[in-house]
């Protein structure tokens, strides 16, 4: 599909988070990250930033969002300012491995965006490499409820083996060293407002623009999304967010 990003930005405009995340869980994980003003907060795939801006607002940390979409970023820019955090955090629109960085950071953050670094394995190898010594790393990852049916699959092109089960994700990371010390799933609730939002915003906009040169192409693919979504998808693919330690002690 042309132009991906311009349908990601319209397509999540009515969207608080980029992920389907509760405010609830989010504002009850954040006073427990171990975090202070010294600290260091990375957010690859940050969409809107709104995730690293809550952070940056509670601890008056120091972060850094990488997105490749330009536009999206643009708005995040506008928001910390807003927030009066502008001078805390950075937004680079750029793909995260053509960023050499330098320096540690003491959460690393990538919610839903695995595929900006290949697979959600390569993504905890590559977050790996950023952590300080106490470091941690908060992943948000779709996973099979069950095996998911065929037609599911092709109607976006996926493949079972682009997700593992929801301990599966657990698994993957133990394997790296990773120790995982809390979790949290998306609920049905949740999932139906992200998804029902997502193509409501595309369909209001789409209606409001008959004239826009790709409506066609981004009717079919929100529709088909959905459709796939009401049929299969709310069944069969659950999100959930995980918070790993990198390097665990003996108690945990």
């Amino acid at each position: 599909m042309a132009n991906p990003a311009k349908f990601s930005s319209i397509a999540h405009r009515f969207l608080t988070f980029g992920s389907p995340v509760s405010e609830a869980t989010i504002e009850g994980l954040i006073p427990f990250l171990p975090l202070n003003e010294q600290s260091t907060v990375l957010d690859i795939g940050c969409g809107n930033g709104e995730i690293l801006l809550r952070i940056v607002e509670a601890y008056k940390c120091r972060g850094i969002g990488v997105d490749s979409n330009v536009e999206i970023l643009e708005e995040a820019s506008k928001e910390a300012q807003e927030r009066s955090v502008s001078d805390l955090v950075r937004f680079i629109p750029e793909a995260i491995y053509d960023i050499e960085f330098d320096q540690q950071f003491d959460l690393c953050m990538c919610i839903g965006a695995s595929h900006c670094c290949g697979k959600f394995e390569d993504s905890l190898r590559f977050m790996q490499t950023l952590l300080t010594d106490s470091g941690m790393i908060l992943s948000g990852e779709g996973f099979w409820r069950r095996p998911p049916n065929q037609g599911y699959l092709d109607s976006f092109g996926g493949k079972r083996e682009e997700l593992h089960s929801f301990y599966g994700n657990v698994e993957q990371a133990d394997s790296l060293g990773l120790s995982t010390v809390w979790s949290a799933v998306t609920t049905d609730e949740t999932w139906d407002e992200y998804e029902g939002k997502y193509r409501l915003a595309m369909a209001q906009f789409l209606a409001a623009n008959p004239s826009f040169e790709k409506r066609e192409d981004f009717h079919k693919r929100s529709k088909s999304w959905y459709d796939a979504y009401l049929a299969w998808g709310r069944s069969t693919m659950g999100f959930s967010l995980y918070l790993f330690q990198a390097n665990p002690t003996t108690n945990t």
